[in-house]
């Protein structure tokens, strides 16, 4: 799997309320393996539109080549994350 990018048909996977601190702390895993090889994730500014926000990303090789892009997007609810979508093109 490249980059931690999503694999298999849509809709992909919906995590329960219980499991979302173990994926949190796999993704956690995976950007330090990252940082190890040189590897850099690049944030825009998120972006407000009504009860969304979008993120925008790129991982990128220690010589700055573009290997992953990305779009997340959040609904909102009463402050809180309520839904994730997540978009990706390598």
């Amino acid at each position: 799997m490249p980059y931690g990018s999503p694999e298999g048909p849509e809709p992909g996977t919906t995590y329960s309320r219980d499991e979302i601190p173990g994926f949190l702390g796999k993704i956690i895993g995976l950007r330090k393996e990252y940082e190890a090889k040189g590897i850099t994730l690049e944030y825009g500014e998120p972006i407000e539109a009504a009860d969304k926000v979008v993120l925008e990303f790129t991982v990128n090789s220690p010589e700055g080549k573009v290997l992953d892009r990305a779009v997340d997007i959040f609904t909102i609810r009463d402050g809180k994350i309520a839904v994730k979508d997540v978009f990706r093109k390598a």
